[in-house]
């Protein structure tokens, strides 16, 4: 998946370059800001490119979106989700279904930042320190869908020049297409310790981890005992339930995005409310359904 959200960014940013080139023959020291919309692409996906340009370094950023097709209540819902993921901090006090906006406000928030490393290494006349150029890039796409639900994934990329590394993200939501609400994970499962057994066999897949000893040297669980729920939740693609733990969320750096999926085939009955039994695996309404618990 991965793959794929990053093929997506390589076409955009390069657009984004043929953009700039105008702009780089600036005076140095300027930090120059605007909005370039590369219109729609892909069909119903939209893409907001553009980049700074400032003393030592350029910074590429770009959102693309595929916009969800359907009724009213599916794509607010949707596009608001998104909006909450793309600007956690509210920092656009608008209409939050105007990405085009949000994308402006964040453009303006991190033409800030540049400025801000601008004058701290260039107040005292010191030479170029050497910065690549920096990126934030944020994809979102439908990975699945029935005639019911529709998940969609949300991924960024982002490196801001003079750190040590960069970070990327990838969670993914699933809403009902009839009345645009998120599935959440209280909404599938009634019971955590169970859930987190499956959780748990994930990860040891994930960190190729021979017992359950041997997962938890992998992990870095400071301020709790046990492995949590991952912070975005859980989401439906075909057949599995996904769950997917963010960067430095439960593990190191070096451990990447550690993750997994659960097989709806061998989820117990008594761990699942009855709305996801009906609507993901009704067989488990078989009440001669057995436990199939992994150990």
């Amino acid at each position: 998946m991965k793959k794929i959200f990053l093929a997506v960014f390589a076409a955009i940013l390069m657009l984004v370059s043929c953009n700039d080139k105008g702009r780089q023959n600036g005076a140095q020291g300027e930090v120059e800001v605007s909005f370039d919309s590369l219109g729609n692409v892909m069909g119903d996906t939209v893409v907001y490119a553009d980049s700074f340009v400032g003393k030592f370094f350029k910074f590429r950023y770009a959102l693309l979106v595929e916009m969800p097709v359907g009724s009213d209540d599916i794509h607010d819902s949707i596009v608001k989700w998104v909006a909450n993921e793309y600007d956690p901090e509210h920092l656009y006090k608008g209409d939050r279904t105007r990405l085009d906006s949000l994308f402006l406000v964040r453009a303006e928030h991190m033409k800030k930042e540049v400025k801000d490393t601008d004058d701290e290494f260039g107040s005292d006349g010191s030479e170029n320190p050497g910065f690549g150029d920096g990126i934030d890039s944020t994809s979102v796409v439908k990975i699945w869908e029935n005639r019911e639900f529709v998940t969609y994934g949300y991924s960024c990329d982002y490196f801001f020049p003079g750190a040590a590394h960069g970070s990327y993200v990838f969670y993914a939501a699933t809403f009902n297409k009839h009345d645009g609400s998120r599935v959440k994970t209280e909404d599938m499962f009634t019971d955590n310790a169970k859930l987190l057994s499956y959780i748990k066999r994930g990860l040891m897949e994930y960190f190729e981890a021979r017992s359950i000893e041997e997962l938890y040297d992998n992990l870095q669980l400071s301020d709790t005992k046990d492995v949590p729920l991952p912070q975005h939740g859980l989401w439906i693609e075909d057949g599995k339930v996904v769950f997917q733990y963010q960067q430095y969320e439960i593990a190191c750096y070096a451990a990447g995005l550690p993750g997994g999926s659960i097989d709806l085939k061998l989820i117990s009955p008594d761990m699942v409310t009855p709305w996801f039994k009906d609507n993901f695996c009704p067989w488990l309404n078989d009440a001669s359904s057995a436990s199939k618990i992994p150990n």
